[in-house]
């Protein structure tokens, strides 16, 4: 193209009609299934419109966040494809379209290793939250209580502040049993206003519920899975142990919980996977091993 020098501000104020053919339209799109890849999604918006850029967004562990870009030649592709895919399911789940508002700001570093996590449902507990935390490695979950009944918030520890960091910044927003979880540092009880009422004496901190190990038996929990171990390559890390049975323990949706649960031959064999596997590093993830304490 061939771009004219304007002497006078005024012209560049009146914004020549040529100028608009030389920006690009980008559009978002929320809500997409962790499955879902560029090809798929491509072709789904091929069919309204041809994108000249397509990029599904990804954590530093190579997991998907949820969400995509794409751009288009003009305002009118991008407006179509937002008519026409808006709400339209892909891969089992209701895409969100609109336009692009620019790049997603970071969230600051977490000044602790602890985070707020809100929005939960009723149901979740504190064994749940721990799976679903399993990627970054967590140390602890509390779902806060009232009378027995969740006040529908936890705080979950991690190893260091910058593993909270990366749990917010992958679990911010992503759909937890039909609810979208807000995640963010720990701030802390806040302030109720300038009352005059005198401070209380600070309770003791509630002690956080780590997962406990059953009695010795046979059956063994194996935690903090890789969310890319299948059951084969579960059958090949216990290749040398006695092992009745072992499978990866999977969602409705057959995506991995990130645990599995064994049952060996004896107990002795039992503590011996335990003894030679816990800790160990697969897939760029420490093994957490103990017996299980649901039998």
């Amino acid at each position: 193209f061939f771009f004219p020098i304007f002497s006078d501000s005024s012209l560049l104020a009146k914004k020549p009609s040529f100028f608009p053919l030389l920006i690009m339209s980008s559009i978002y799109l929320g809500n997409l299934s962790w499955n879902l890849d560029e090809a798929t999604l491509g072709d789904a918006i091929a069919e309204v419109a041809q994108p000249t850029h397509l990029e599904i967004k990804f954590n530093k562990y190579g997991r998907s966040l949820g969400y995509a870009i794409a751009q288009f030649d003009n305002d009118e592709d991008a407006q179509a494809v937002i008519a026409a895919l808006h709400g339209a399911e892909l891969d089992g789940r209701k895409v969100n379209c609109r336009e692009d508002r620019g790049e997603r700001a970071k969230p600051a570093p977490a000044a602790t290793n602890r985070i707020f996590v809100g929005n939960l449902s009723w149901d979740l507990d504190d064994d749940a939250l721990l799976e679903l935390f399993s990627e970054f490695n967590v140390v602890s979950a509390n779902v806060q209580r009232r009378g027995g009944s969740s006040k529908g918030w936890a705080l979950v520890e991690f190893g260091s502040a910058q593993d909270a960091q990366d749990a917010i910044a992958a679990m911010n927003g992503i759909d937890v049993d039909g609810r979208d979880i807000v995640c963010h540092e720990d701030r802390g009880t806040p302030a109720r206003g300038n009352n005059q009422r005198q401070p209380r004496e600070p309770r003791q901190p509630r002690q956080p519920r780590v997962l406990a190990a059953g009695p010795p038996s046979p059956n063994v929990f194996i935690g903090n899975l890789n969310w890319d171990v299948n059951d084969a390559a579960l059958d090949e890390l216990l290749s040398g142990f006695d092992v009745q049975h072992a499978e990866v323990q999977t969602r409705p949706d057959g995506k991995s919980r990130g645990y599995a649960l064994a049952t060996f031959g004896s107990v002795e064999e039992a503590q011996r996977a335990i003894d030679d596997l816990n800790g160990q590093e697969v897939m760029e993830r420490p093994l957490l091993l103990k017996f299980d304490n649901k039998q």
